[in-house]
């Protein structure tokens, strides 16, 4: 195999916005798809005016993707974590989404996701860090 690092230079700088304009041009150029139809959906529970749990998920194309899921520990195991998921699923409905996806580690929560009916679709052992296991799943709708 040749080495063709002396023909490059690399930096430790990158242009987001050159890298989605890339993206979006593939994107059109394999789907006519113009743009990833992008929202961010954010839902907080309040119980007796404080913030008792939260959830900010990320809606792409017809599928949305939960980025953030947590519940203050005084409010645990009082189903808060099972009602921001049915709204985000209730709102994921309105919008024509079919399919919600979302990771958690061995340490969080997977057994939580598969009783609210998510599916494991894969998982990645010592990620982020040796002695964990990162899990995604996935929902139909």
């Amino acid at each position: 195999m040749t080495d063709l690092s002396s023909e490059f230079e690399f930096t430790d700088q990158a242009d987001q916005d050159w890298l989605d304009s890339l993206l979006l041009n593939h994107l059109y150029e394999k789907t006519k798809r113009q743009n990833r139809n992008e929202k961010t959906i954010e839902i907080t529970v309040m119980v007796d005016g404080k913030r008792a749990g939260g959830l900010i998920a990320k809606k792409q194309f017809e599928g949305c993707y939960v980025e953030w899921l947590a519940v203050e520990s005084d409010f645990r195991h009082r189903n808060i974590g099972s009602l921001l998921l049915q709204e985000l699923e209730k709102r994921c409905r309105q919008m024509n989404i079919h399919t919600i996806v979302l990771n958690t580690q061995d340490y969080q929560a997977p057994v939580f996701y598969e009783k609210n009916g998510f599916n494991l679709a894969g998982q990645i052992r010592d990620f982020p860090f040796e002695g964990t296991i990162r899990y995604f799943l996935s929902k139909r709708l």
